[in-house]
């Protein structure tokens, strides 16, 4: 019981740091979001609204965002990562990670696992089809 306690108040070590890299400027973070942003939802019918709708953030605020004035936060940076793939790749690419894509097109995978289904679906013969 000793043993559990003891592991409990160890603090968990910390992941190796990052690979090393030049540091992520406020304003390289505040274009590369404002350009995620843009990529997902300016096309989008109203995608100030979506915006909005996701974050709970003004449409002042919203719009600076956009417009690279300023950059989401916290809370807010979460919701649109957790929304947008867009933003969730910026943000692992400023990180210096990599996600299960490596930053990619989520799109363009699923795409692909579509094209690979059908692809098994035509080889997959027909019910009343003898096997052999």
């Amino acid at each position: 019981m000793r043993d559990i306690q003891t592991a409990m108040r160890t603090p968990a070590p910390l992941r190796d740091p990052a690979p090393a890299r030049p540091a992520c400027s406020p304003q390289h973070y505040t274009r590369a979001v404002a350009h995620a942003l843009r990529q997902d939802f300016q096309s989008a019918p109203h995608g100030v609204k979506r915006i909005m709708a996701c974050t709970h953030a003004s449409e002042r605020t919203v719009k600076y965002w956009l417009s690279g004035a300023t950059a989401p936060s916290g809370v807010h940076l979460i919701s649109l990562a957790a929304r947008s793939d867009a933003v969730f790749a910026a943000v692992l690419h400023l990180s210096g990670r990599s996600g299960p894509c490596h930053g990619g097109d989520i799109t363009q995978f699923r795409s692909l696992v579509s094209n690979v289904l059908r692809d098994l679906d035509r080889m997959i013969p027909e019910p009343d089809c003898p096997i052999f």
